[in-house]
């Protein structure tokens, strides 16, 4: 799908980067969410959820306009190491895929 990516998206951390157990910066860990909280619709943007735990930041996910993060609601309950580490592969199997390398 071609999507418009809205330039005021920040990096989000499925797991916090303050919980030093994990490597948090592989891919699996990563999607994209509004910076800022929505003044219309009560969105809490990455700027307000920082460093809760996963199922605190389920409410944002399921507000955002990004597409990734409707599928890591329908996909995730909970969100560990295990599913982290399935999630990047899942993503770089896809991008090798996407760009054919």
């Amino acid at each position: 799908d071609n999507h418009i990516v809205c330039l005021s998206n920040t990096l989000e951390h499925i797991i916090p980067k303050s919980d030093k157990k994990y490597d948090t910066s592989k891919i699996g860990n990563l999607t994209l969410l509004e910076g800022k909280n929505s003044k219309t619709n009560g969105h809490k943007g990455n700027y307000s959820i920082q460093d809760k735990p996963f199922n605190q930041k389920l409410e944002s996910y399921k507000q955002s306009s990004c597409k990734m993060n409707s599928i890591i609601v329908a996909k995730y309950k909970t969100f560990t190491e295990n599913d982290m580490n399935a999630r990047t592969i899942e993503l770089i199997t896809q991008l090798e895929l996407f760009t054919k390398i």
